[in-house]
């Protein structure tokens, strides 16, 4: 494999520069992971220290995130057809937009949610909810219980 200058790199397509970046990792494979590795344990301790910065740096970011995001009031809301079929759940929060990406991220269907009461307190958002649940509204907490699957 030939050694290509810039100007050979720069004429080349995508296509053609991802070939080329593979076939050279192939022939270079040994050489550039002793390489990296040198160069991590020689400077281990700054990469400690960087990880470990970065680490606290997201914390306050996610924390502050997460804190802006709050509404400052309890929001009872209710999920229609949450698991493909005809049942309604019914839950509570402050922060509807993360609460939704949970949903989400547990494969419920929340495209249609809606809100069903808004209140000051969580106290009066946890007796609205089971007064839901009384209802029929399915949800996690039923009689102060967390519910059974």
């Amino acid at each position: 494999m030939r050694v290509l200058i810039l100007k050979d790199l720069i004429k080349m397509t995508k296509e053609e520069r991802t070939e080329y970046n593979k076939a050279y990792y192939q022939n270079n494979k040994e050489r550039i992971k002793s390489t990296v590795k040198k160069y991590a344990y020689k400077n281990r301790d700054k990469i400690k220290e960087y990880k470990d910065s970065r680490k606290e740096i997201t914390k306050v970011y996610n924390r502050m995130s997460k804190q802006s995001k709050k509404l400052g009031y309890y929001v009872v809301y209710a999920l229609p057809n949450y698991n493909n079929d005809d049942s309604v759940y019914c839950g509570f929060t402050q922060n509807t937009y993360s609460r939704m990406i949970k949903h989400r991220s547990k494969g419920l269907n929340t495209k249609n949610w809606f809100v069903l009461d808004v209140c000051k307190t969580e106290l009066d958002a946890r007796i609205l909810e089971r007064e839901y649940h009384i209802k029929g509204y399915e949800g996690k907490w039923i009689w102060g219980f967390k519910k059974r699957k």
